[in-house]
């Protein structure tokens, strides 16, 4: 039975269905059994909010793990295999179509095992079945990702969300085909772990690094920004983050006003839409349409981290402080609204409330009349351009009554306007809130730190500074278990061993708090840390893989190459090195730093846009190169004789004390013209001073010459003859070191002229 069942496929698009999920306390779960119960499944012992949203689901799920697997195998059965995350808006409606229903349970429970995996948690294994199911079906994707495997973790069959009743019937067929055609199944499922294995190893070769990456982005640079501005192009838009950092950091970008006009046009209309929240702070993920109007409402930490720290770049280069504005209340926000007592910043807010997208952020104007006074509401619907019919489009078209507060053009808040937006914010705070997925990742909070640090030096405040450390804090003490640093925590109980991303993101933080601070004991940790990646994550070829040597075996190794929505691990963790040997001022640690860079090159010099942060990486490595590569040290000038001849004479030059003697010789029988010859056609003996910059002649004179006359010359000639000594005065200009005189002169003899010759006189 052939198994290419025409299943729906829908590719990422985020949000949350359910909004306030009452997870068990402590104290029901201590006194559950192993598989939960009759009232739970076993992803109620996990500490991921996604998992713990599906432990009341009737289907048997197992967390990832070997009980799985081993049961799977004892037991002869297909492994489904559900990935997703918290504010993944088809994860949820998959849940609530099929998840949540028993005819659904029946059927996985009886034929397969269940294994839900939230994929922020183990980025890992997303990656590769991600992999997989785009193979499967051939470059499509998207979560929920749902795949079949067999008890060795191999996929066999892939999709993404399918409706309720598709997906049963996919799940009794896949399983026939599983029970009754195991060779074809074990086939498919040898051919696409193959292929897996083979798209993780030949993305990266070793390469010298070269400037042509950078060139190719930087002729497209304002192409993509243009793209990103205009109106014309159509969503779903989401912030170029890394793009705008690599500009706004970079040298070139005061070169070219043209391109931070472009960069401060995009980051405007970006604070202005509303994917920005004007009334509480803080960015939505993407803007689904193309004029960054109206957003997909979910909040996640590592876009308010990069968009807080590029419009701190921004603010710093432009003292525009409409963008110190923003910076401002998205790092407020922030430690508002993400932040725990202990220091750790929460990972994401649902986009949903009360089951409707957005509901927690719109407005119709009869609330905004409730909330504030005739005056205050007149002045704040005409600002932020709130509509009696509503101004805010559904995802799906649908026009509503309500609104989303926007902006035509940037300007900076007064007391008063501020303090109506706080009652609106407030208003709104009684609300039913989304979902905030409180665990705590160290990569996330890693960009979050580097953005409170660099904020707290360009806009001098301290507290922003206090936030970093706290946080830092917080990871060093609860997140680091025997020297190893973990991936993930939530109520201060640790999941996960710590990614690349993680090493690389937190030592970034710490880095940017040691260029501000100069602390040592944070460049310890940092320089501690980069050691353990080395010993952790290194491949054979200077590389680094994605997991540790700790990680549990998959089915391929990636290798943090490329910048997506956070940038490449790998990227940051080589800038970390080369940070770290211009501060021990180490050309070996640079050399090491380099390697790694040849590594990642093919990749950049491949997809230059996808790997901005190895080149930012190269750039930093050429600056911190120059700055360690030691002076030549050159030997002291010693004086040296000089000697030089063109037939029939010979020139030899001595320096001694600021004074050079020339010793000329002259074949019997010839002569050279004197210094003032008595004829203007003859060539006059001269000494030049060919290094000017270094050396100035005094006055100096020739010896007596003599007047002859010549049996084939009707005049008497002036000339020199025999052997003589000319000295001439030197002194330097600077340092002494090598320098040339050039002797000037004809020779003749009674019969003939030889040509006039130049002779060099190098000392």
């Amino acid at each position: 039975m052939k198994f290419n069942i025409i299943l729906f496929i829908f590719i990422m698009i985020t949000s949350l269905v359910h909004s306030n999920n009452k997870f068990p306390s402590q104290e029901i779960i201590s006194k559950l059994p192993k598989d939960g119960g009759t009232q739970y499944n076993r992803l109620v012992f996990e500490k991921s909010p996604y998992l713990l949203q599906h432990c009341k689901n009737p289907v048997d799920w197992y967390p990832w793990g070997e009980e799985a697997f081993a049961k799977a195998k004892k037991e002869n059965k297909p492994i489904f295999l559900s990935i997703g995350y918290s504010s993944c808006h088809w994860c949820h409606v998959m849940e609530q179509e099929s998840f949540e229903k028993e005819d659904v349970a029946q059927v996985l429970n009886k034929h397969y095992i269940a294994i839900k995996v939230d994929r922020e948690e183990r980025p890992d294994i997303d990656s590769v079945y991600m992999s997989a199911t785009q193979i499967i079906k051939r470059g499509h994707g998207g979560w929920p990702n749902s795949l079949w495997l067999n008890a060795d973790k191999q996929p066999w069959y892939a999709a993404t969300y399918i409706p309720k009743n598709e997906f049963i019937a996919s799940l009794n067929e896949l399983a026939k085909v599983y029970e009754e055609q195991p060779k074809e199944v074990q086939k498919q499922a040898n051919q696409i772990s193959d292929k897996i294995k083979e798209l993780s190893n030949q993305k990266v070769y070793k390469v010298k690094p070269t400037l042509h990456p950078k060139t190719k982005i930087i002729k497209s640079l304002k192409h993509r920004l243009e793209h990103f501005i205009s109106v014309e192009t159509n969503g779903p838009k989401f912030p170029p983050h890394k793009l705008l950092e690599y500009i706004l950091s970079s040298h070139f970008i005061v070169k070219d006003p043209k391109l931070l006009a472009l960069v401060e046009s995009l980051m405007t209309k970006m604070a202005l839409g509303g994917i920005y929240d004007q009334i509480g702070g803080g960015f939505a993920r993407y803007s689904t349409d193309g004029k960054w109007l109206l957003p997909h409402f979910e909040k996640m930490l590592y876009d308010n981290a990069q968009l807080a720290y590029n419009y701190t770049l921004l603010y710093e280069l432009t003292k525009n402080d409409f963008f110190k504005q923003v910076a401002t209340e998205t790092l407020n926000f922030i430690k508002r609204d993400m932040s725990q007592k202990e220091g750790g910043f929460y990972s994401a807010f649902d986009a949903d409330s009360e089951g409707e997208e957005g509901k927690f952020y719109l407005f119709t104007q009869q609330e905004v009349k409730q909330v504030l006074s005739q005056k205050e509401a007149l002045e704040f619907n005409q600002l932020y351009n709130i509509k009696k019919q509503g101004n805010f489009t559904s995802e799906l078209g649908e026009d509503t009554n309500h609104n989303i507060a926007f902006l035509k053009s940037p300007f900076i808040k007064t007391s008063s306007q501020k303090a109506i937006l706080d009652k609106l914010r407030q208003y709104r705070e009684k609300r039913e809130w989304p979902l905030l997925d409180d665990k705590i990742l160290v990569d996330w909070n890693g960009l979050m730190i580097r953005a409170f640090a660099k904020a707290s030096i360009v806009f001098n405040n301290k507290e922003y500074m206090d936030q970093a450390l706290k946080t830092i804090s917080f990871i060093e003490n609860k997140m680091i278990l025997k020297e190893k640093l973990y991936h993930s925590s939530r109520f201060s109980k640790v999941k996960s061993k710590a990614f690349l991303s993680d090493y690389s993101f937190f030592i970034q933080a710490l880095l940017e708090v040691h260029k501000i601070t100069n602390n040592s004991k944070i460049f310890t940790l940092a320089t501690q840390l980069s050691n353990k990646v080395k010993v952790l994550f290194s491949n054979s070829e200077d590389g680094f893989y994605f997991t540790s040597i700790d990680h549990e075996k998959l089915l391929s190794k990636e290798l943090g190459e490329s910048d997506n929505v956070v940038p490449s691990s790998a990227a940051v963790h080589i800038q970390n090195m080369i940070y770290i040997a211009k501060v021990n001022k180490s050309p070996q640690d640079l050399t090491s730093a380099f390697n790694s860079l040849s590594f990642y090159f093919s990749f950049a010099n491949h997809n230059p846009m996808s790997s901005i942060s190895i080149i930012q990486a190269y750039d930093h490595y050429l600056t911190v190169k120059k700055s360690l590569t030691p002076l030549v040290k050159t030997k002291p000038w010693k004086a040296k004789n000089a000697k030089a001849h063109a037939f029939p004479v010979s020139v030899t030059g001595v320096y001694e004390s600021n004074l050079v003697k020339l010793t000329v010789e002259i074949e019997d029988g010839w002569h050279i013209n004197s210094n003032l010859p008595l004829q203007d056609y003859l060539i006059p003996t001269s000494v030049t001073n060919q290094s000017k910059d270094i050396i100035q002649l005094g006055k100096f004179e020739y010896p007596e010459s003599e007047i002859i006359e010549m049996d084939f010359a009707e005049e008497e000639i002036d000339v020199f003859d025999g052997t003589f000594q000319i000295n001439i005065p030197v002194q330097f200009l600077n340092v002494k070191k090598s320098f040339q005189l050039n002797f000037i002169t004809q020779a003749c003899s009674d019969e003939e002229c030889m040509s006039p010759a130049t002779m060099k006189l190098v000392f």
